[in-house]
């Protein structure tokens, strides 16, 4: 028998253990997650997603793709899931599986039991989304956070200084960051302590300097018998290397809402103006009896 001679050239340090805890990048997403673990030559994958997980509604969005273009070659770890190709053909994956998936399908969590699989192909292409994409919607999200506990720095933050607003109420155009500001301060006053405010349905469209976005907010003040669904469209410009919301424009879906929220703005504003006019009285009649 020929005796093969071992190759000089390789040594132990060719040898490469990577363990499940330290993969080489995480992709995050709503309901899951996708870890990639680089090994030698080969990119495997480790896909861990929660009961009603499904990958058009929580990773699909962020791809700009109608259904996973990505083919799978993997092993289910634990749980059950159904991939169902867009030709309407589906099957269901159980712990145990082996599984080739092509490209061209939806894919969804089935019961109660988390679920996990193993990617050997298929790893490097899935859940990657656009980076400019992402830091916008993680923006708006950080901005409809902001909102909702009424932190009025965080609102304007990321925004330009000669911010441009169509609003829903009157003045239905404002300018500048004094009047962004003092738009907010009366839209917090409406949305009360127990107010609602949320973005859903964000569609992003980025270039290399400039992008826009648009969803729908869902918002109701404390004191409002019904809420207001309103169109947003937001362009953002690339300034230092930070995406900046130059440009914002709010529609009521229905002009009926307009008209109240128009209303109910009107009198918060008011009364606010009242409120620091007397207070500015106030000091000055302390100050002359002094």
């Amino acid at each position: 028998m020929a005796r093969i001679s071992p190759d000089p050239s390789r040594t132990a340090m060719d040898f490469q253990l990577v363990n499940f805890d330290n993969p080489t990048e995480v992709r995050t997403f709503e309901k899951g997650r996708f870890e990639l673990y680089n090994v030698g030559p080969t990119t495997l994958g480790r896909a861990t997603y929660e009961p009603g997980w499904k990958w058009s509604e929580h990773v699909g969005p962020a791809t700009g793709e109608t259904s996973c273009q990505v083919q799978h070659v993997g092993l289910v770890m634990s749980g059950q899931a159904v991939a169902k190709m867009d030709d309407r053909r589906d099957v269901v994956m159980r712990a145990g599986d082996f599984f080739y998936v092509p490209p061209g399908h939806d894919s969804w969590v089935v019961g109660d039991e988390p679920y996990a699989s193993l990617h050997i192909l298929g790893s490097q292409g899935y859940a990657a989304q656009n980076t400019d994409e992402s830091e916008i919607r993680e923006l708006v999200e950080a901005w409809a956070q902001a909102v909702q506990r009424h932190d009025l720095d965080d609102i304007v933050a990321h925004h330009s200084s000669d911010i441009l607003m169509f609003d829903v109420t009157v003045p239905p155009q404002l300018r500048g960051m004094e009047e962004y500001r003092e738009s907010w301060r009366n839209f917090i006053a409406w949305l009360g302590d127990s107010g609602k405010f949320a973005v859903s349905e964000l569609e992003v469209t980025s270039g290399a300097d400039v992008a826009f976005c648009h969803g729908i907010i869902h918002c109701a003040g404390a004191n409002s018998t019904t809420g207001l669904t309103i169109r947003l469209t937001i362009g953002l410009q690339k300034i230092d290397g930070q995406w900046t919301v130059i440009q914002a424009l709010l529609r009521c879906a229905d002009p009926g809402q307009a008209e109240a929220a128009t209303s109910a703005l009107d009198q918060i504003a008011r009364a606010r103006s009242s409120n620091a006019t007397d207070t500015r009285r106030f000091a000055g009649s302390s100050a002359a009896s002094s």
